[in-house]
């Protein structure tokens, strides 16, 4: 005769059972959050009151936590980046969830932790922005890791993942999105999710930013011309790169704008992740500049201008005596500024510009042009025609190479662009003229 169980021994077991496969699937079965980025308001080390906007696609489960952990990896233990400040924080707006339903908890540096007793479902598309953040101190690519839990406790996870974020110089905007499926299992070293991403080698960079309507601009990777392009008419410009490895670049922009000027080049080094997008905004391409004349008498107006975004505001600065003049760019970027050298003292000046756009956005400087203010009634040069007939030619080649490697030269005309040594330089400005 068989023995028949009890029936609390057959309750017991259903309820462990039950329990024992319900933490497995807490622990196994919990999604991976997709498309995530995050985008900083401001990418420079050490700044103050920036803002963060966390992005993710996510799964519908009720809600009563959400955390979201700054670590300088993406997985293994979290050390909080240098100088992060997360402690001062406020809610800004939310994407897909009710921000007035949440309550924030900034209590320890590094992380933050929304919770929602009621709990809340989320649409499938989330933003949450945080204000008054001060980012890291060191340059380098950091990791969020933002996790989300069905319990005010924070401990039955529903869905997770990593963003990364870059700080670097310059107000450049850095940020990552991994795309829906997951992408290769996170930013390096993350754990969980897996698959669905794009192959290794994949990577995409999308750069945007300001330069001068219809401007040429080179894109240069570790030293070496990666694109060329045009501007937009506007000014605006996008380009991208795809099919990058995923490691540590060097990017560069330049530009030539309609009369054949060059801006300097601006630079900055970061980090790619494979199957990744990574969008680098807020480039500011400087504005040209270019002078005339060169030598002038004192009291004598020389004219400074260049091209450069729309509409923005130009700082020009005379460094020898630290002056500061203003002017504004016109609807196609062109500038110009008269400058009545009376105020100046005579000798070697030096010329350049910056630009400022909208609510402080700011470009690098220009070039510098240097320029050189004598007394009335002086020799003034005449540019590469060194015996003042008119014409370069084998003449004003003889002159020059007369005053060869000389420093501060007695003919200073010999010194065509006026930098205090006579030189290949000179040589090349001489070539551009020949028998013009």
């Amino acid at each position: 005769m068989k023995k028949a169980f009890s029936p609390i021994l057959v309750l017991g077991i259903f309820i462990f059972s039950f329990c024992f496969l319900l933490l497995i699937f807490n622990n196994t079965l919990a999604a991976q959050l997709s498309n995530r980025r995050v985008t900083i308001s401001d990418s420079r080390g050490s700044t103050a009151n920036v803002t963060y906007n966390y992005q993710w696609t996510g799964s519908l489960n009720l809600l009563r936590c959400i955390q979201i952990v700054s670590c300088t990896t993406a997985a293994g233990a979290c050390n909080t980046p240098v100088g992060l400040n997360t402690t001062g924080s406020s809610k800004g707006n939310f994407v897909g969830l009710t921000a007035a339903n949440w309550n924030l908890d900034n209590t320890t540096n590094g992380t933050l932790t929304l919770i929602n007793g009621a709990g809340e479902a989320p649409a499938a598309n989330v933003s949450t922005i945080f204000t008054g953040i001060t980012n890291p101190t060191n340059e380098a690519t950091y990791f969020g890791r933002i996790t989300t839990y069905s319990d005010i406790n924070c401990l039955n996870q529903v869905d997770s993942g990593n963003v990364a974020f870059v700080i670097i110089g310059g107000g450049i905007n850095v940020s990552v999105t991994i795309p829906a499926g997951g992408g290769p299992g996170g930013p390096p070293g993350g754990g969980g999710g897996g698959g669905g991403g794009e192959p290794v080698g994949h990577a995409k960079v999308i750069f945007e930013g300001r330069a001068y309507p219809k401007a040429f601009i080179t894109l240069l990777k570790n030293g070496k011309v990666a694109n060329t392009f045009l501007a937009e008419t506007s000014g605006l410009f996008e380009a991208e790169l795809t099919g990058v490895a995923g490691g540590v670049y060097s990017f560069g922009f330049f530009a030539e704008d309609t009369e054949g000027r060059r801006s300097v080049t601006i630079s900055f080094t970061v980090g790619v992740i494979d199957g990744t997008t990574t969008t680098i905004s807020g480039i500011f391409i400087s504005p040209t500049i270019s002078l005339s004349p060169t030598q002038v008498e004192i009291g004598r107006d020389v004219n400074i201008a260049g091209q450069v975004f729309p509409q923005s505001q130009i700082k020009i600065f005379v460094s020898s005596q630290e002056v500061v003049k203003d002017t504004k760019a016109d609807v196609k970027g062109k500038w110009g500024y008269k400058l009545n050298t009376g105020f100046l003292e005579e000798g070697e000046h030096n010329s350049r510009a910056k630009a400022i756009f909208g609510e402080g956005e700011q470009s690098d400087f220009s070039q510098i042009i240097p320029f050189l203010v004598v007394k009335k009634g002086a020799l003034v040069c005449k540019g590469a025609d060194l015996n003042f007939d008119g014409k370069i030619n084998i003449v004003d080649f003889s002159i020059l190479l007369y005053f060869w490697d000389q420093t501060d030269p007695s003919n200073r005309c010999a010194d065509i662009n006026f930098d205090g040594i006579v030189n290949i330089v000179d040589f090349s400005v001489m070539m551009y003229w020949w028998t013009r």
